[in-house]
Parts: structure tokens; sequence; C-alpha cells
């Protein structure tokens, strides 16, 4: 019969157990499995992926760490429950394939490189070409672009990755048409709330405090007149989201900021008087609430290329490119808003990004400059300008040679401002301060402090 002994006994035995149903063919996959990933971890994390389409299995797994959720998994263990629940097409069909010929240079390690950081962080080439229009990388590596699939949830550019299978007919149509432009130049980032991103808020603000009585809804409602009275001289409600009331647009973006302030203030009170005494009380769902209206908040400003992120400080902060706002500035504002000793300096981070937003950039460069002081201070770094703190962060450790070309050149930038400062040039306008050079000032201060923080070690007194 071409089976062994061994094979024979084990059918026999499961014949006389359960007869002609024990030969049937059983699964093979073991009783348990010690690293599998906990199926609440795995709900959490995917429950972040809905709520962030544009979050890579990296950034996934920082934020369930700084989320306290134990075990972590890894990245590719992330990757996988991703495939697995079909948020996100495996490498092997999504992907560009590599064709590797003979031995691999300096230059090859570097284009590998690259294409792992494509693969784990899921973006995708904007141009995707067709197989007869390979362009050849430096180092001999080929990278063969798949063609553009024609499922229009899964088009070119930044939000091309972006899955929304979950939405309406219409709505998948409208980003359709809205990807191509993107990938084609013809629709940018916009500041502007138009009337389907308004009706959204507006009903995210309704799914925030459904839970609410009519007494606690009113109380929240008069907090938020007040906070936005005594700031703008003006009282926005969340009823102002509403299509065809006249509210400005400056001012309507104020309100989320205060609406997001309010709930955390609510749900502070709420824990601190211990007026949730069980997880089935009616007011639960708003202890999580900031958090669910944040999301929300953000998914809508995704969906519709608003380029603005609410953060957990309750402060919108323009953003340039999500690649850089996600790996740079949402980090590095949740380092200086998390730790006590880095108020100042976020303070002063927060302001930069405020002028990058009022394209002042002077006062960017000077912010930025001010919260990178703020933070060598806090490290312990001693010296009154900036030049002497780096200085006193590399004797201390926190800093190495690697570094100096970098510190050096924002030295060197942000006194150029303070001499043109000093001669009254700097102001806004004058083009002789780029608006490139102060985004890119405030993003490498941004990574500056990120680096710093993991090197912190005593400093020396």
């Amino acid at each position: 019969m071409g089976g062994v002994a061994s094979d024979m006994h084990s059918w026999l035995a499961r014949y006389e157990e359960a007869g002609l149903e024990g030969l049937i063919d059983r699964s093979h996959r073991p009783a348990n499995c010690p690293h599998q990933m906990p199926a609440a971890v795995e709900a959490t994390l995917l429950e972040l992926r809905r709520s962030r389409p544009y979050w890579g299995p990296k950034r996934l797994v920082f934020e369930l760490a700084k989320r306290k959720v134990s075990p972590v998994p890894s990245e590719s263990a992330a990757y996988r429950a991703l495939v697995r629940a079909r948020m996100i097409e495996s490498a092997g069909s999504a992907f560009p394939e590599v064709e590797t010929p003979g031995a691999r240079g300096a230059d090859g390690a570097v284009a590998d490189c690259i294409l792992r950081t494509l693969l784990l962080s899921q973006v995708r080439p904007v141009a995707v070409l067709p197989p007869d229009r390979c362009r050849t990388v430096t180092g001999g590596h080929r990278l063969t672009h798949r063609r553009a699939s024609p499922d229009p949830c899964r088009q070119p550019g930044r939000l091309g990755h972006v899955e929304y299978e979950h939405e309406l007919y219409a709505e998948r149509l409208r980003r359709q048409v809205q990807a191509a432009a993107i990938t084609t130049g013809a629709a940018q980032w916009t500041d502007q709330l138009d009337t389907a991103v308004r009706m959204k808020l507006f009903a995210a603000w309704q799914d925030a405090t459904v839970s609410l009585d009519r007494d606690d809804r009113d109380q929240i409602d008069s907090s938020i007149k007040h906070r936005t009275l005594r700031s703008l001289a003006d009282d926005p409600s969340p009823q102002h989201m509403r299509p065809g009331v006249e509210c400005p647009n400056n001012h309507l973006l104020s309100l989320i900021e205060a609406e997001h302030e309010i709930l955390q203030r609510f749900a502070e009170i709420l824990n601190d008087t211990g007026s949730v005494p069980y997880q089935e009380h009616q007011l639960a769902p708003m202890l999580d609430a900031p958090e669910r209206f944040r999301a929300d908040v953000n998914r809508i400003f995704e969906s519709h290329i608003v380029a603005f992120h609410l953060h957990q400080n309750s402060r919108l902060v323009p953003i340039d490119s999500h690649e850089i706002h996600d790996a740079v500035v949402a980090p590095t504002l949740y380092l200086l808003h998390s730790q006590p000793r880095f108020a100042h300096a976020e303070t002063a981070y927060q302001n930069a990004l405020k002028e990058l937003r009022n394209r002042d950039p002077a006062d960017a460069i000077t912010d930025a400059a001010t919260a990178l002081q703020e933070v060598l201070m806090a490290l312990g770094c001693a010296g009154g300008a900036l030049g002497d703190l780096i200085s006193s962060a590399k004797r201390n450790g926190l800093l190495n040679g690697a570094d100096t070309p970098l510190t050096e050149s924002i030295v060197k930038t942000v006194n150029w401002v303070a001499a043109k400062r000093n001669q009254g040039e700097a102001h806004r306008g004058d083009p002789q301060f780029n608006m490139s050079d102060a985004w890119m000032v405030v993003h490498v201060v941004g990574a500056l402090v990120i680096r710093l923080s993991e090197t912190d070690q005593p400093a020396s007194k």
C-alpha cells in the first residue's frame, strides 16, 4: 500500500476508535503556540489600524507599547495579523520584487534598506510603473513595479494604501477621484473645513457625547462656550459645525480643540470622583470619549486631506507630510507632553509648529531652537546659549561626534536668524527666510529631541 508500519498501526487504532470517520484527514495544526499573539492584543492592534488606516506595523507596535499593552508583538507579528484581517496585502503580491544580480556593494545595501523600509511601513511608490518600464537602482538592483490594481480603494499616492472598503459607494468613489487627483497634483492638502467635513465633525461630536443626559450635555456646551469666549472673543458651539451656520474657519478649528479639551476635563472629573463605579454605567463611555473623538477627527481630516492632526494635548498641529508627522512630530509631542520636566520645551515646540502654520519662518526657527534649549537644560546640560548647551550635551554623552554636522547646522541657522533680527531685517515675508528652511529645522529639532530622550544619561555636574 506504500505506507510504513507505524502509519498502518495509527490508522487501525483510529478505525477501531471512531470507525470510518476516524480515517478522515485531521488538521496538522499544533495544539498550542506559545509565541502566538494573544487575542486581546490582536483585537487592540486591529482596532488601532481601523482608526488610523495609514499606520503600518512599525507604528502600530510603537502605539501598543505607548498604551502599555502587554505583551508587545513584534513588527512581523503585527504585519501577519494585518494580512490575516485583510487590512493590507501580503508583501508577496502587493510590493515591488527585487532581482539581485551577484555581489552587492555599499550602494546595494542602501537600496536594500530603502526597500525594506518601504515594505515595513506599507508605503507604496507614488508612480506605479508597468513591468516594461522598470527603473534601475544604484548597485545593480532592479525594482520591478507591479501594475496598479483596478480596485478604486487601492489607487497610488499618499492615500493609495488607505483601505476604505467599509465606506458606502459614493464615498468610495469620492476617495478614488481624490486619490487620483493627489497623484497628478490636481488636489492639494487644505486647511479649510468644507460642508462634508463639518457634517462629519458634528456627527463625531454627537457620537462622543451620546451617553450624556441633557444636564451633562448642557454643562459641557456651557464649558465650551466659556472656553472659546475668553480665548476668541466669540462663543462657537458644537452646533456651529452644522452646514449653513456662519462661523469663521479658524474659529471652527479652535472649536475642535475646545471640544477635545472639555471632553478630557470631563473624563478626568469622572475618574477623580469615582462617578463610574462599574463598566456598564451610563457614563462609562465618557472615560474614553476624548480618545474616540480625537480618532474620529483625525480620520475625517485624513479622508478629506485636511492638513491638521489633533493631538492628545488638544492642539491641532499643521501637517506638511503625514510620513514626517507620524515619524517625528507625533512622537516628539507625545514625549514632551508625557514628561513634566519638558513642559517649557513643549510650549516652545508647539509655538514653532504654530509659526509654520502662520508662515513665519524666522519665528518658527527661533521657537524650535528654544525648544531644543529647554530639552537640553531639562536633561542637565549647562550653558546660556544653544551652542554651549550642545557642547555640554557632548561632554555628558548625550551627543557624539557623528552628531556634530547636524548640531552645527542648527546653531548656525539660529545664529543667522538672530543676527538678522538684530539688524531689524527678520520679518514675515522676508525672502531670506525660506519656509522650507524653517520646516527642515523644526522637524530636525523634533528628531533630535527623540534622539536625546533615548540616550538620556545622568549629566555630570
